[in-house]
């Protein structure tokens, strides 16, 4: 304790020590045209539009002549450059091990991302196979695990549902009769095929057209608080698998309230034997991943398989007790059969895509947005640069190629790269070993999960995403950065659950944007006045003594805001509390200073409000001087005089308006 106090002592000491550094201008007070004329201001002479047009057309010219066929290559093909740079002896172990620590987690979250998807369980294993086989000669994101996702699954259900989900009074049987009659009716899968096939479109036409840029439109509250959103249509689409029960699907706004509302009917026929299966599996895998987990990790850096040894537990299981036979559990064989092999390709039908292209859409955007999140997030650990155009052509083309066997639309997924970036991966030879593994389990292993409890996989997936519900609260991080970004977060938040997936998209981006060229559009105003010791301080933030005040203006001063503006000063200089009282009357106490040197544009309208304040002003025998930078005096022709600092402004003015006898001021007060 002594110690501590004598270390306080010393660090009082020496902070009466420091030197008091008194503020000053270093010369004397100036108006703008003085401060023009001493310092010998140059004006550069205005650049013609035929010198721009020649200046870029040099430039691109000179760009032309620099692109070789290697560098296309190279760009389009990443592996041509990093290839000859892996160090095989160095890194090939590790890529291998993290390639086949993905390739289990795969497993169960492929097929449970797939009967989310509406589409057959194998369906989420074929997607981290076939679209993966090219992202690795086309991607540059080797820490991110492409494959299924759950958001992007859920979105792309929503198409299956909406054509099926038209029938008078619907069963569970009716309504997937009807599903299953839509999509066959157009020939085997074609249906499928043609909504997966379009995503991959999409992103192929955006990168032909270097349209990258546009990812920055999904911001990281948009991302956050639709992902979140999201997660609860995920939750609900699982709990009638978690309680056995059946129930129409439903498409459309308010589709979340109209399934509990089922949900709430149905409860009475919960199967026990479904629920109990539902309820150890989400039981076991919480207890491991929220406490065994995080121990293992600080001994062992691959993660427990827990979902995958849940599967096999439960598939056992059910084939030596009958699960589905005597206790009417729905398993894998109840949904189809599980093919041994790979599907043949076939093109999807080009006639069908215009009943779900405005359904692409939002899958397209949100599988490209992700994965160039944890790209970056990965990049910036790791030293190297995420390029948004050649993911999108890479995401594009290989979507197009696993449309061709029905895989759904890959995206990045948190949860797999962290594991893969954890377990060693170095490059993308991760993500082939894991496509090679997975290809073994669809040659050989199919057969074996088909008397798999549907529960056990909707469990799996109710268990991962307890992490995602509980950035719920990160609105509260949200409101306390900023409150725009606390009502955008809030309101995607809101339209993804209460709406739909597609239009909290839309919602969100929308309010983003919007707000974003509101707080652009409208300027602030900062009032200053004299504090203690002679120091202009915020009248908002510090206590000030009253007298001269500087008015500031931040941000674009025209015609669209100019009422608003007014409105503000008349209320900063009158005293009232009325900020937006239209009467014109009022009188102000002091010498104003208007500071306009942060405003962004002013056009004639705005730079109107300067003659008006200084008629005013002038009324009462008071003195209004204006801050300007020297190229928006030359511009705007101001007739009133002029500062270059609100502190020359300050001086001036108060030697102006004291008598004769106290017109000897010293400059350092200010």
């Amino acid at each position: 304790m002594e110690s501590k106090d004598k270390d306080s002592d010393d660090y009082d000491h020496f902070e009466i020590q420091l030197p008091k550094l008194r503020a000053d201008l270093g010369r004397n007070a100036l108006t703008l045209g003085d401060l023009r004329d001493k310092y010998h201001f140059r004006r550069g002479a205005p650049i013609k539009i035929t010198q721009k047009v020649k200046k870029c057309a040099k430039a691109t010219s000179a760009a032309i002549s620099r692109i070789s066929i290697v560098a296309v290559l190279s760009s389009l093909v990443p592996p041509i450059t990093w290839i000859p740079k892996y160090d095989f002896k160095k890194n090939i172990a590790a890529d291998l091990i993290a390639g086949f620590t993905v390739a289990i987690m795969h497993i169960p979250q492929g097929m449970a991302y797939g009967l989310l998807a509406g589409v057959d369980p194998v369906v989420g294993i074929y997607t981290a196979f076939f679209p993966v086989l090219l992202y690795v000669f086309f991607g540059t994101m080797p820490h991110v695990s492409m494959g299924s996702f759950a958001v992007i699954s859920i979105m792309v259900a929503k198409p299956v549902a909406r054509l099926g989900s038209d029938v008078d009074d619907p069963t569970e049987a009716m309504n997937e009769e009807n599903i299953y009659s839509t999509i066959q009716s157009h020939g085997d899968n074609s249906f499928n095929k043609s909504q997966h096939f379009l995503p991959g479109l999409i992103q192929l036409i955006a990168g032909i057209g270097r349209l990258g840029f546009l990812s920055m439109v999904l911001t990281d509250t948009v991302v956050s608080s639709f992902t979140v959103g999201a997660s609860f249509h995920v939750i609900t689409s699982q709990i009638k698998h978690v309680l056995g029960i059946r129930i129409p699907r439903h498409a459309g706004i308010g589709r979340l309230v109209l399934t509990y509302y089922d949900l709430g009917r149905k409860v009475p026929t919960t199967n026990l034997i479904t629920l109990a299966i539902s309820a150890a599996t989400i039981a076991v895998s919480l207890f491991i991943d929220l406490f065994i987990g995080p121990k293992l990790k600080t001994k062992c850096r691959f993660p427990l398989p827990t979902q995958l040894s849940l599967i096999i537990l439960f598939t056992t299981l059910s084939h030596f007790l009958g699960f589905r036979d005597i206790h009417h559990v729905r398993t894998i064989e109840s949904i189809g059969e599980i093919p041994t092999g790979l599907p043949y390709p076939t093109f999807p039908l080009l006639k069908l895509i215009p009943m779900v292209f405005a359904d692409a859409l939002a899958p397209a955007i949100v599988s490209f947005t992700v994965g160039v999140g944890l790209g970056k997030m990965f990049g910036k650990k790791h030293g190297y640069k995420v390029q948004e155009n050649q993911e999108l052509l890479g995401q594009g083309v290989s979507n197009i190629f696993g449309s061709m066997f029905s895989c759904i639309p890959m995206s990045g997924s948190l949860s797999r790269s962290v594991v893969q970036e954890a377990s060693g991966c170095k490059s993308q030879i991760t993500s082939l070993t894991s496509a090679f593994l997975l290809l073994w389990v669809l040659l050989y292993l199919g057969p074996l999960f088909k008397t798999l409890p549907v529960c056990v996989l909707a469990s799996i997936i109710l268990a991962s995403l307890v992490g995602i519900v509980k950035k719920v609260m990160e609105v509260r991080k949200y409101f306390a950065l900023s409150t725009h970004d606390g009502f955008i977060w809030l309101i995607t938040f809101l339209s993804t659950v209460l709406l739909d997936v597609d239009y909290g998209l839309i919602v969100g981006v929308s309010s983003s944007l919007i707000i974003t060229f509101v707080r652009a559009t409208v300027p602030s105003i900062r009032v200053l006045e004299k504090g203690e010791d002679g120091v202009w301080l915020n009248k908002k933030y510090f206590k000030t003594e009253g007298g001269i005040k500087v008015i500031q203006l931040m941000g674009p001063v025209n015609f669209l805001v100019k009422d608003l503006v007014r409105s503000w000063i008349k209320a900063e200089v009158s005293g009232s509390t009325e900020r937006y009282s239209s009467n014109d009357s009022f009188r102000p106490m002091e010498d104003i200073v208007l500071d306009i040197t942060g405003v962004s544009y002013l056009d004639r309208v705005g730079a109107g409000l300067i003659p008006w304040l200084e008629g005013i002003v002038k009324q009462d025998g008071h003195s209004l001087g204006v801050v300007a930078t020297l190229p928006q005096s030359s511009s705007l022709k101001l007739d009133c005089q002029i500062f270059p600092t609100y502190t020359d402004a300050i001086v001036i003015l108060t030697n102006m308006s004291k008598p004769k006898e106290d017109e000897q001021i010293e400059i350092e007060k200010f």
